[in-house]
């Protein structure tokens, strides 16, 4: 049996992602008279065909035609079915075949001219002799892939919400689904939303003063339909679900911590778990409360699968006369709480919550921030280390659950190459890069924020410029945390951008989606939006553009990577104050329409299909360091990546639980012949170490030899 290299080897994602840039064709099958060579009267390939991977703009492609099996010339013709492809010289045809027996070739060029949908070939050309009809598919791919809207077939998709907060909800076995809420918008006495009209736009009311009634629909990816599921559907009084901080469990469900603060505003103390199957409402909430009211806080499920809640303030952020009341920099919170596995009770830290980070030395106008970016990395005890990023810092923590106090905080603090802010109200976007089960380095990038030069987090200037820069934390788990490589600058983007979204790919690539060039949160306007998307490459260390969005998703955006590898862009509320910008349009312009980015690699071939992952025991119940089985169907599976890839929970440019592992694959072998396709079992050793894969729900992903991604399966890990 033939058995190529095993996948995920060193260089593995340094490999797909060069054939993924690579501007050059990628041609499957030729036989016998050297690389790249097609034989027009070999039976296999008049049977099966073969495919081609072109670039539009990239140059054509040269087919070497000819026949091993012809003694005198014979005719030879090739036809475009869709006409999406020039073959030059036309399609009048040549002559191969020779009387020696040696191949003669014909080698017209073909060049693309037009992209047709992805995941089928853009076109095929066909190729005529007597010894029958030899079919080429041609895959052209958009350099920048392409938006569309939301729904089935790129049909407009209106979610019935603005998407304020989103999470990718899935389980083995069950229908995926997006869940998302915003706060309540002004409604008449029929229910039907309050617009101002300004310039012929119509713009949404919010009700302010009502925002425990957050408006609440989950969006079934299977029919691409939504559905209600609020609070009183659940049997609950609404309390307070928008500003809340977010991760999804160990068992799957979605926790949210925190919420709204100040003036009208109810607690914001409150814990609330998301079950979508719960048929009723989906939703419930703990006895329990948090001992500090959170605005902003951010949650992280750590290797143990405890819930931490961190940082958040007593106050919310506002401008003129009630920044005096409400006193938002004098009421950030500098503590933590940890939940148990399930959240609905507390580990007991003490009679005073212990502190997060040293303010020592910190300038009165760079204070701690909210809603700070915080990831699990594997260290060199059981519990792993935390690294917390806010504002222009960064903090590592080793985490020893047995503590009382169990954030063992590193006694150096990292500080970054500029001053400007990438947190709240000016934020950025923060991923940790995928990696290899059981690499010793990690890296984390930060795009976007404000302008690096500037010295005052708290002005709120709605003409202050985002920074086009980033910065990549280094990191070894080999290393003490009072050593590490810190930060150091990364490529610059293509496009100054503040309050954006980024999204790791199953590529390994990471897509920065949306933001504003200037202002801050609560105040932007739309020709400040940056509608192109960029990608980023973490082995070539550069932004590519990518395509432009119809839509501007500005301060409230969210992104999503979805089973089927696109990614779901909702949300923004353009700014969120009361009152007008200096064209007298209100600041809140709300989307409630999604759109999805199509990667480029969805045009380079037919994706991969996991027909089955069997194991030792049941799919929601995998263990850390067990073998699992993929069976795969399709073409271009000789050397494969196997990987998981966290469902994301995100708000305001932050997805608390997006990581990507490529696994450890330790059998590749080919099982059997499906036509044109082949049918493969490859054996992978899930990851011991919880603080690499917190226990949890994941997206198993197959990428084949041209970085395309298979449909997800879902898996869970428990410990």
């Amino acid at each position: 049996m033939h058995e190529p290299p095993l996948t995920a080897r060193a260089g593995g994602l340094s490999r797909r992602r060069l054939l993924a840039g690579a501007g050059a064709a990628v041609l499957l099958a030729g036989c016998g008279a050297g690389p790249g060579f097609i034989d027009v009267s070999d039976p296999g390939l008049l049977r099966y065909g073969v495919t081609v991977h072109l670039v539009l703009g990239q140059g054509g492609h040269t087919l070497h035609l000819g026949s091993t099996r012809d003694t005198t010339s014979t005719a030879i013709t090739a036809r475009a079915e869709r006409g999406r492809v020039l073959i030059d010289g036309g399609e009048a045809g040549g002559q191969v075949g020779g009387p020696t027996g040696a191949p003669l070739r014909w080698s017209p060029t073909i060049t693309p001219t037009a992209v047709g949908g992805p995941r089928e070939p853009g076109d095929v050309v066909i190729v005529t002799t007597r010894h029958g009809r030899l079919r080429v598919e041609v895959w052209i791919e958009p350099p920048g892939g392409a938006w569309t809207g939301g729904g089935p077939g790129g049909s407009p998709l209106d979610l019935g919400v603005v998407a304020v907060h989103a999470a990718l909800m899935g389980a083995p076995g069950r229908a995926a689904e997006i869940v998302m809420w915003s706060p309540p918008r002004s409604r008449d006495a029929a229910g039907a939303v309050r617009f101002i009209e300004h310039e012929g736009h119509r713009f949404d009311q919010w009700d302010y003063a009502n925002v425990r009634n957050v408006e609440i629909r989950a969006l079934d990816l299977a029919r691409m339909v939504t559905r209600a599921r609020s609070e009183e559907e659940s049997g609950l009084r609404p309390e307070n679900l928008f500003c809340v901080g977010q991760a999804h469990l160990a068992d799957g469900r979605l926790l949210t911590a925190g919420g709204h603060v100040g003036g009208l505003f109810p607690e914001a103390n409150f814990i609330h778990i998301y079950n979508p199957g719960i048929a009723a409402g989906g939703w419930t909430r703990p006895e329990i409360r948090l001992r500090e009211a959170r605005w902003y806080p951010t949650v992280v499920t750590m290797p143990d699968g405890r819930p931490l809640v961190l940082s958040g303030a007593a106050a919310a952020l506002t401008q003129g006369i009630e920044s005096i009341f409400l006193r938002f920099y004098e009421n950030l919170h500098n503590t933590y709480e940890l939940l148990d596995e399930r959240g609905d009770a507390f580990i007991h830290l003490g009679d005073r919550l212990p502190e997060l980070t040293d303010r020592t030395g910190l300038p009165g106008e760079r204070p701690l921030a909210t809603y700070p970016a915080a990831f699990t990395l594997p260290g060199s005890t059981p519990g792993g280390v935390l690294f917390l990023q806010e504002a222009n810092r960064g903090w590592l923590y080793a985490y020893e659950p047995g503590r009382r106090h169990p954030l063992a905080r590193a006694g150096r603090r990292y500080d970054m190459p500029g001053t400007g802010s990438r947190s709240y109200p000016h934020y950025g976007s923060a991923v940790l890069l995928p990696f290899r089960d059981g690499d010793t380095a990690h890296t984390v990038l930060v795009a976007g924020g404000q302008e690096e030069s500037v010295t005052d987090h708290k002005r709120l200037d709605d003409d202050a410029a985002a920074t086009r820069s980033t910065v990549l934390f280094g990191y070894r788990r080999d290393a003490d945390l009072t050593a590490q490589p810190g930060w150091r600058p990364g490529p610059e983007m293509r496009h100054p951008r503040m309050l954006c979204d980024a999204t790791i790919l199953p590529d390994g690539t990471v897509l920065v989606t949306g933001g504003v060039s200037r202002g801050w949160a609560n105040h932007s306007i739309p020709e400040d939006a940056v509608r192109q998307a960029e990608l980023y490459d973490p082995d070539a260390n550069v932004f590519r553009p990518m395509a432009a969005a119809r839509l501007d998703r500005r301060y409230h955006s969210t992104t999503l990577l979805l089973p089927d590898a696109s990614v779901m862009a909702m949300g923004s509320t353009g700014g969120f104050s009361p009152g007008t910008d200096r064209r007298g349009r209100p600041w809140t312009q709300a989307h409630t329409q999604a759109e999805r980015f199509l990667p480029p690699y969805l045009w380079r071939s037919a994706p991969p299909v996991i027909e089955r992952v069997t194991a030792a025991v049941p799919l929601d119940r995998l263990g850390y360091g067990q073998q699992v089985d993929v069976h795969t169907r399709g073409r271009h599976l000789e050397a494969i990546t196997v990987e998981l890839v966290r469902p994301g929970a995100v708000t305001h440019g932050f997805n608390t639980g997006q990581r990507l592992i490529v696994l450890t694959a330790t059998e590749h072998v080919r099982d059997s012949a499906a036509g044109a396709d082949s049918r493969w079992r490859t054996r992978v050793r899930l990851p011991a170490d919880p603080a690499a894969a917190p226990p949890g729900v994941y997206m198993l992903f197959v990428v084949n030899e041209r970085a395309v991604p298979s449909t997800a399966a879902f898996v869970r890990l428990a410990r």
